[in-house]
């Protein structure tokens, strides 16, 4: 799944499905604008590569991430 996000009308926080049961998915998160910051947020104690939270800053940035069924990774 892809998810454009913008972040012109000011910040936007994006939360993950839940890891443990989206085990193999994978989730592409784009920011589309130039303006404000892109929050990514775990679900619940999960992580995402190790982290509670990830953030995008610039147009055009974009992280994927897969679950492996307990957290999110960056591939």
């Amino acid at each position: 799944m892809v998810v454009f996000v913008n972040a012109t009308s000011g910040e936007v926080d994006v939360t993950l499905y839940a890891a443990t049961s989206n085990g193999g998915r994978t989730l592409v998160i784009k920011k589309t604008d130039s303006s404000n910051t892109v929050n990514i947020l775990r679900a619940g104690s999960e992580t995402i590569d190790g982290a509670t939270s990830l953030a995008l800053y610039h147009q055009n940035e974009s992280i994927t991430l897969m679950s492996d069924n307990s957290n999110w990774f960056i591939v």
